[in-house]
């Protein structure tokens, strides 16, 4: 093979004794001063010449004995060519495959160290020239004899996973216990290291989740599966790792949370020091109750607030420390130097972002166990994963790693990873442990608009396609995201109500509204309470008027609003207020609204995760009726056709972990000119 700039040539030659011909057939090879006539043989070199022309990466050959590649080819080339067991050149030199690795294991107090080499015939090739291949991202090594080795796909394949996760040195490769944990998960029958006693019984343990006790201290009733989370999560900490408990909203993960807290307050001296829990805001009073209710003697501090400061300095008379995500991000630099016992993130989908100061500020927090609670850990993509991940198990996510789950696609490569991070991730959902919550039925409910509002449509929607036709063309979607978002901004907006793009039509009716209307005074007269969310506040204001015109009493909460705990319970035992109206970011999670066993999302889009979520805060535990969720779809808008959207856009999440994931990244052209057509 002669190189060019970035081109290569790979011509195929016959070895006949000592006479070396390429791919011109002549019958005879002559050599005079030898008076020598070797028959050449056709068929079989045709037959070879055929092979080799179907190597070629481009399928174009010039002279009959060779053909032209790029130089990104030759690995690829050289691994197929090696599998013929032809004789391979690079520059004149002789390439040698590479046939197996050999794995020296030693085990240290927390970790591993790897010692590789490769063999290829006699030679061993030590770890540093691998090393220093691996950094080229080559497969070609140049031994000491001037010989070039080759590391074939295969070796290649068994190498890949242990330093994509561990972490290279110069004398090998080192590895920390969990990282082990998860190799040998992932990579089973081709795992190499021999498993000491200690990661025996912890896969043991986990596998089997026997019921761990609890004490009389925990004043409340667990079902079967929340022992399985007690015990993982005892189990995990008992280890020194962490993990991140994804049941589906209520399921009661705060509750399993605070059994564990129990069983290790209740042996003391095996506390280092306070917990600390981070939770949004508005959930805050939710973990209050839940600590008074469930663990009455833990002691806990609620940290937020002008006065905060003063509070901390009383940290350690109390056994848990209760703030927000705004404050932990505000105060990290006080906050990090008290040594935690547990760190606890409540909606961890907060720290989906591994770039955010927020995300960052976690990182600096010191603990002993970490632990994250989220129905939804994957919102957006599977980074979402790897940030909370790379929190509560800090070690376990090198960069090639997260790197390469970014890159999944492959049913079967998301199946491995799957089950690679399974010691790690608790999920179940209310479909697995609930058998006997009341039946959820989900339905659509379709509604045409006015003439006035679907001129106004079709004006938004033929101006905005103009404007972003053009555009998407010049610069590509990726470049056009805030625009695309503003357009559809605009069209969901009038499928609502006119009076969100047009102030003076703020009093006009509304398709939705009229829809809206006679289903909840139908179901007010028979005696139901029902939850009305929508994305927009001031929807919810337009609604609010003309429901306060109709006389009909409701409760309402959004962002701003103060008394939550006030507004949920007046709700819950009034049985005079039969609406509440949530915006759907501050009342989608963590309330709990068992008295209505109706949900109407006014404005769906396309994150299901956030839609379930709300209709969550009525279908969970204390829920004694069957629960009806409707979704209002105003028909031939973007609303209606963003349904077929949502299920095959939200695959890749459903393979790591049941959620959704973001579908503008991945909206085509055809998409959108489908969405404003």
């Amino acid at each position: 093979m002669n190189e060019e700039s970035t081109i290569q040539v790979a011509e195929m030659r016959f070895l006949y004794d000592t006479y070396e011909v390429d791919g011109t057939y002549q019958e005879y090879i002559l050599d005079l001063t030898k008076k020598l006539k070797i028959r050449r043989h056709q068929d079989m070199e045709n037959e070879l010449l055929n092979q080799f022309i179907e190597l070629s990466p481009i399928k174009k050959s010039g002279f009959r004995s060779e053909f032209k590649f790029f130089n990104t080819h030759l690995p690829d080339l050289i691994d197929k060519v090696g599998q013929h067991d032809w004789q391979i050149f690079l520059n004149r030199n002789r390439i040698r495959r590479a046939k197996d690795l050999t794995f020296k294991v030693s085990h240290q107090m927390d970790w591993l160290d790897l010692k590789i080499d490769m063999k290829i015939g006699d030679v061993t090739v030590g770890w540093p020239d691998i090393l220093k291949a691996l950094k080229n991202q080559s497969n070609l090594i140049t031994l000491a004899d001037g010989t070039t080795a080759f590391m074939p796909s295969d070796i290649m394949k068994k190498l890949k996973p242990y330093f994509e996760v561990g972490q290279l040195t110069e004398s090998g490769i080192k590895l920390n216990r969990i990282q082990s944990l998860f190799l040998k998960s992932y990579i089973e029958n081709d795992f190499v290291i021999p498993s000491d006693s200690k990661m025996e019984s912890l896969i043991k343990d986990l596998g089997e989740l026997k019921p761990v006790k609890i004490g009389a201290q925990f004043k409340g009733e667990l079902r079967d599966y929340q022992k399985k989370g007690v015990s993982w999560m005892h189990i995990l900490s008992e280890n020194t790792l962490g993990g991140i408990l994804a049941d589906d909203m209520g399921l009661g993960k705060t509750i399993q949370m605070l059994a564990v807290f129990s069983i290790f307050q209740q042996a003391k001296d095996k506390l280092s020091g306070p917990s600390l829990i981070v939770a949004p805001k508005s959930l805050v009073f939710n973990w209050r109750n839940e600590f008074e209710k469930f663990t009455p003697k833990i002691k806990v501090l609620t940290y937020f607030g002008n006065d905060r400061k003063e509070q901390l300095k009383d940290a350690k008379k109390f056994d848990v420390l209760l703030t927000t995500y705004h404050t932990l991000r505000n105060d990290i630099e006080q906050l990090k130097e008290i040594p935690f016992f547990f760190f606890v993130l409540d909606e961890a989908q907060n720290i989906k972002n591994p770039r955010s100061q927020l995300t960052l500020s976690t990182k600096l927090i010191k603990s002993e166990k970490k632990f994250a609670l989220t129905g939804t850990p994957i919102e957006n993509s599977i980074g979402d994963l790897v940030s909370i991940l790379s929190v509560v198990n800090p070690g376990l996510i090198t960069e090639s790693l997260g790197q390469k789950m970014l890159k999944l696609s492959e049913p079967e490569d998301l199946k491995r990873f799957s089950k690679a991070l399974s010691p790690f991730i608790l999920r179940r959902t209310k479909e697995q442990v609930l058998k006997d919550l009341p039946s959820k039925t989900e339905q659509v409910l379709y509604c045409e608009l006015s003439e006035d509002e679907r001129a106004k449509y079709n004006e938004i929607k033929n101006y905005y396609w103009q404007k972003l036709n053009s555009k998407i063309k010049d610069n590509g979607i990726k470049n056009t995201k805030i625009e695309i978002l503003g357009a559809l901004l605009r069209l969901r907006q009038i499928s609502c109500h006119m009076g969100l793009v047009d102030k003076t039509k703020l009093g006009e009716p509304s398709a939705k509204f009229d829809l809206l209307i006679d289903q909840i005074q139908t179901l007010i007269n028979e005696g139901h309470k029902a939850l009305i969310f929508s994305s927009f506040t001031s929807l919810l204001k337009i609604l609010s008027q003309q429901l306060r015109e109709k006389n009909i009493h409701f409760e309402y909460l959004d962002g701003q609003t103060k008394d939550r705990a006030e507004r949920v319970q007046n709700f819950q035992t009034n049985e005079q207020i039969s609406l509440f109206l949530l915006s759907l970011k501050a009342g989608g999670v963590g309330l709990n609204l068992t008295s209505a066993d109706y949900v109407f999302i006014i404005d769906p889009w396309w994150n299901p995760a956030a839609e379930s979520q709300a209709i969550d805060r009525c279908y969970r535990i204390g829920q004694t009726k069957s629960v009806f969720a409707y979704k209002l779809i105003a028909k031939n808008t973007v609303e209606e056709k963003i349904l077929k959207l949502q299920e095959r856009k939200k695959i890749l999440a459903e393979n790591i972990i049941s959620s959704d994931a973001n579908i503008l990244k991945e909206l085509s052209l055809d998409d959108l000119s489908d969405l404003f057509s």
